[in-house]
């Protein structure tokens, strides 16, 4: 067999009928050996409206598998459309799934590109109002019924691999999937199975008796290893990451490497592996048990429940680390132990936290998450929720990466205990004694902190981070962004990659860290004993008040003492630098790199020093010349000019440094007078 995974798009739909969730995906084609192209037929005759249903003919068509999970296909309606706008014309292969809450998948087979540039959900309702029609694809279209459709290439991309899809009979079976992401469809017989490399794995949803599997090793609660006991048959499995359950009350021991599970309904017990395991929860009284330390229990059910849709939201209770129960959609309860995060469903889930540290994930609905006790972690997703942390130094992860950047600006807003769109109070989440925020995406947002110690992180986008009270920890991220420390020893950080721009930084209050990381920043401690870093950037370094260190990093800034005894470091590159008041030191590490530094106020009378860093020296060592230079200074005083002469390097020029009746210089720990 081949396999054909085409690049799709999947969207669903929400009750206001736009796009509710939009996002890449894989359907996978399954023909005979040697096949490079499909026909098809129409399934009904024309309706007279919209694109009639169609059926791709049996002759080398074996199955199809959306996002790699294998679907019934009287549960699948197809079409092959032509949609038009004022501009273009395009061919799609559209699949719909027939059950409620599960989307639809498009793939682009010719014609212009219709999702070019469509990376966002509103990108997507964009387009829609954009579509003039959509219909049958025409005679003549080359994409009519009967024509072969060459499945390599296609516009949107294609991969043409051996992962096989292997469907077993009414014997006795073995197979050996060799290379790839292969996928066994149990039947009945007594099989052999043995997946090799890549990600594979076994299906038994169609059996109509419940299952004994372990796919470990090694035996466990009485099931031999590597076996799958049905009730007629035991099958020897080898190299399974992933495995689909039955209907009934299934026993499922997952293998040492990562992977997940569907069990699907019946009261099911269900034992993860040593890689990690996502377990993806079904109907029934279910246990769930975690191994390793990055296993998920998910009830995003994906609509093949032989229950049907879940009528209710989850309520998860935490009674230990990691331990509890989940009273699930369809009205039982599960219980778990060994879980690291927990992931709701659709509806409007309730979560409730132990002491220990908690992950919720609310998914879709309108969630409440509880974490009581410990360091808990949650994820936003869609709905307007609530995430009250309870005590504990709590973390709530935003990833809108998948939002349009300049559709709209965000608001995370701890002291009003809301996060929302940026001028509205429609729906807003509640945020409740969360103490650290991390942003995923490029959408501009505004934080403001409470008096708290608290960590808020931007991301790609234009953001504006205060801190208010407290000891915080701040990071712009990417873009241009303004950071403000307020009261309190804060951590601030601008950006660690290429694409960070010039930020704005202001420690504010209280004894501050401020790193400006890439771009040209303007940073300014403030009040209090500050330590400033540069980064990689043609910086403004601002000390203020208090004894600061300063630090120009790369390449040629501008460094401001102000009040107080300052350490300042130029960094590598030609760095102007004012002490201010006070009785400062300049260092210079000797490096060629270095450069020289120019000090517009050195004055030896208020302390200031020349800080030698390259080891031990003598006086004899240090070169001291005098030039006048146009427009540094005073013209009737001279530059002083220093050069460590074993080196060569010139270390400091000092604006009318002619003036000073002493030159202080320490190195190792001695300090003496080059004018003396």
């Amino acid at each position: 067999m081949t396999t054909y995974s085409f690049n799709a798009r999947y969207v669903n739909y929400g009750p206001d009928e736009k796009a509710s969730e939009y996002r890449d995906a894989t359907i996978s084609l399954i023909v005979g050996d040697g096949a490079t192209s499909v026909t098809y037929g129409y399934d009904t005759a024309p309706v007279g409206f919209g694109p009639t249903p169609v059926e791709l003919l049996a002759d080398n068509f074996i199955n199809l598998l959306l996002d790699w999970a294998v679907v019934d296909p009287d549960d699948l309606v197809s079409w092959v459309m032509e949609v038009k706008t004022d501009t273009t014309t395009s061919y799609v292969w559209g699949v719909d799934i027939r059950l409620d809450g599960v989307g639809e998948y498009y793939i682009l087979l010719g014609g212009d590109d219709l999702f070019a540039g469509l990376d966002t959900k509103a990108d997507f309702d964009t387009l829609e109002t954009l579509v003039t029609s959509v219909g049958d694809a025409p005679a003549g279209s080359g994409f009519e019924p009967g024509t072969q459709i060459l499945t390599y290439p296609l516009p949107d991309g294609v991969s043409r691999y051996e992962d096989d899809a292997i469907f077993g009979t009414p014997g006795n079976d073995s197979a050996n999937a060799g290379i790839g992401n292969d996928v066994f469809f149990r039947s009945e017989g007594q099989d052999t199975l043995d997946g090799g490399d890549g990600e594979d794995g076994a299906s038994y949803q169609g059996l109509d008796t419940f299952i004994r599997a372990n796919l470990s090793g090694m035996t466990q609660q009485g099931i031999l290893a590597n076996t799958v006991v049905t009730a007629n048959y035991t099958d020897q499995v080898f190299g399974v990451e992933n495995f689909y359950g039955t209907a009934h009350d299934d026993i499922i021991i997952m293998g040492d490497s990562t992977g997940y599970v569907f069990d699907r309904a019946g009261n099911d017990s269900v034992t993860g592996g040593a890689g990690g395991t996502a377990f993806m929860a079904g109907s029934g009284d279910d246990t769930y048990v975690g191994v390793a330390s990055n296993d998920l229990l998910s009830y995003r059910d994906d609509g093949w429940d032989s229950a049907g849709d879940p009528v209710f939201g989850i309520v998860v209770s935490m009674t230990g680390q990691g331990t509890g129960t989940v009273a699930d959609g369809w009205g039982w309860t599960d219980s778990f132990s060994g879980i690291e995060l927990i992931e709701g469903g659709y509806g409007d889930d309730l979560f409730y936290g132990g002491s220990g540290n908690d992950e919720f994930a609310g998914g879709g609905g309108d969630d409440h998450l509880r974490g009581f006790g410990g360091d808990d972690r949650f994820f936003m997703d869609t709905g307007d929720d609530t995430f009250d942390g309870g005590d504990g130094f709590d973390l709530l992860l935003i990833d809108l990466s998948d939002e349009d950047p300049n559709a709209y600006d965000l608001e995370i807003n701890l002291a009003g205990q809301f996060i929302g769109k940026l001028g509205e109070t429609d729906h807003r989440d509640e945020v409740i004694s969360v103490e650290s925020i991390e942003l995923t995406g490029g959408l501009d947002a505004v934080f403001t902190g409470t008096d708290a110690d608290e960590k808020l992180y931007g991301d790609t986008g234009s953001d504006t981070l205060n801190g208010g009270g407290g000891n915080d920890t701040l990071k712009g991220g990417d873009s241009a962004d303004t950071l403000i420390g307020g009261a309190g020893n804060d951590v601030l950080f601008g950006g660690d990659t290429a694409n960070d721009l010039r930020d704005q930084v202001y420690g504010g209050d209280g004894n501050d860290s401020i790193d400006g990381g890439y771009g040209n920043d303007e940073l300014r401690g403030d009040a209090g004993d500050d330590s400033i870093e540069g980064g990689f950037g043609v910086d403004t370094v601002i000390g203020g008040t208090g004894n600061d260190v300063l630090t120009g990093s790369a390449w040629s800034d501008l460094i401001f003492g102000g009040d107080g005894d300052d350490f300042i470091n130029g960094g590598f590159g030609f760095d102007r630098v004012n002490g201010g008041t006070g009785a400062d030191k300049f260092y210079h590490t000797n490096a060629a790199g270095h450069g020289s530094d120019w000090i517009q106020d050195f004055d030896a009378a208020q302390g200031d020093v020349l800080f030698f860093g390259g080891g031990a020296a003598t006086k004899s060592d240090f070169l001291v010349q005098r030039a006048t230079t146009a427009n540094a200074g005073d013209a009737s005083v001279q530059e002083v000019f220093v050069t460590h002469v074993p080196s060569g390097n010139l270390l400091w020029a000092l604006v009318d440094g002619d003036a000073q009746t002493s030159l202080n210089v320490l190195a190792a720990g001695q300090t003496f007078d080059l004018l003396a």
